[in-house]
């Protein structure tokens, strides 16, 4: 069972210039069927145990290979046993102990450099640091694949698994375009989080820039949100939350700011309390002179309001009356409701509408007045009355005439 060597073209050899055969089904305490040892005590050479040098100049549709391996086990296991096979199987280590802070020492387990030029600016050039091409597996029994697979690096004062030190990186896309593109799939992280800008878009409750809660609660600066979309901010001066445009821009259809739109896939409420948006302000207290001003809610235009043609209409607060079925208990609709608090000193006013905002019409939609109610609305017909009934209770007060002086 030794095994036969052949050296082309004496022994007849045809398909290679240095052939080994061998049958051994096991070569025992030898490091395998070709062993190279050496030993390397220069102190300025390069070592190397093998050394292959490959060349071809031939002007034609070639395939070369540096090195060419193939491992084909068909031995089948019928006892409990594990079978591994390697494709090729590399080891380095480097022990050596040394006493000079400013020694290094690389360790390589495998050092690919690959050159891919043409001599001139023609042709498609593909140049591969690392491909790996992973062939047809069985779905026989449990089958587990992995086009590449990392262990976790320990022991190092800074342990990495894998740096790319420039380049883009594509995950099912072989052109990306970006740093990391992920294409047909989806990026998850069970735990950690992703740092943007010194801050973090979070699943963990770390330091939150955005946090994203596990029933999909976002969170700004808080990692508690109590609500779809909650905002925590420690700022004592400048906009919370702003909506703009990015430059300036011409319109070209129909803009809403904010659609706030909760009639859409909630069903009709029943037995319950419902508010569109609520805004509370924080309490106040002065002890410096000064004029201040505080606002539940601000609208105003931040340009002028032109036409030359057409018709133009401005609205600072639109509101659309809901339609109104009652068959029994007490149904109330108030477009504008205005609750006042308790005023120890100064005014208080429920509602002021100063002459430069307009005319304004009660019941009529173009009031010629500052105030304008048709006389039919029994409203106003109320009102007349009680004015009345006041100006006649005033009259029959008055003293006799020949009392006047």
């Amino acid at each position: 069972n030794k095994p036969i060597i052949g050296l082309s073209p004496m022994d007849g050899v045809t398909d290679a210039a240095l052939k080994i055969a061998s049958d051994v089904g096991n070569i025992g305490t030898s490091n395998g069927l070709i062993s190279s040892t050496a030993t390397f005590d220069g102190t300025t050479a390069t070592g190397i145990n093998l050394y292959l040098s490959s060349a071809d100049a031939i002007a034609a549709a070639n395939t070369d290979y540096g090195i060419y391996n193939t491992v084909a086990n068909t031995g089948a296991l019928n006892a409990a046993a594990t079978k591994t096979i390697y494709g090729s199987y590399l080891s380095a280590s480097g022990t050596g102990a040394t006493t000079n802070a400013s020694v290094g020492t690389n360790v390589y387990g495998e050092y690919i450099t690959t050159t891919a030029t043409h001599a001139t600016d023609n042709g498609t050039i593909n140049q591969y640091g690392l491909y790996i091409a992973n062939g047809t597996s069985s779905t026989n029994g449990t089958a587990t694949k992995y086009g590449l697979y990392v262990e976790s690096p320990t022991g190092a004062d800074f342990n990495y698994a894998a740096v790319f030190a420039g380049g883009n990186v594509g995950i099912g896309t072989t052109a990306p375009a970006e740093k990391l593109e992920v294409s047909g799939g989806n990026l998850k992280m069970t735990s950690g989080n992703i740092m943007l800008n010194s801050n973090w878009l979070s699943g963990d409750g770390g330091n939150e820039g955005v946090y994203v809660s596990t029933v999909g609660d976002v969170g700004v600066g808080t990692d508690s949100p109590g609500a779809r979309f909650h905002t925590a901010s420690a700022q004592t001066s400048g906009t919370l939350m702003k909506v703009g445009a990015s430059a300036a821009l011409d319109l070209t259809g129909t803009l809403t700011g904010i659609d706030l739109d909760l009639s859409t896939n909630y069903n009709t409420v029943v037995n319950q309390s419902f508010t569109g948006q609520t805004i509370t302000l924080t309490g106040v207290s002065n002890t410096l002179a000064g004029t201040y001003t505080y606002k539940g809610l601000a609208i105003s235009s931040g340009g002028s309001v032109m036409t030359t043609a057409g018709a133009t209409t401005w609205k600072g607060l639109d509101i659309t009356m809901p339609d109104i079925t009652q068959s029994d208990g007490t149904l109330k609709s108030i477009g504008l409701n205005i609750t006042g608090g308790t005023v120890t000193s100064g005014t208080s006013y429920g509602l002021i509408i100063d002459s430069n905002a307009g005319k304004v019409g009660i019941g009529d939609t173009q009031p010629e007045r500052i105030l304008t109610m048709p006389l039919f609305l029994p409203e106003v017909m109320w009102a007349l009355g009680i004015l009345l009934q006041m100006l006649f209770l005033t009259l029959i007060r008055l003293p006799p005439q020949e009392q006047i002086s």
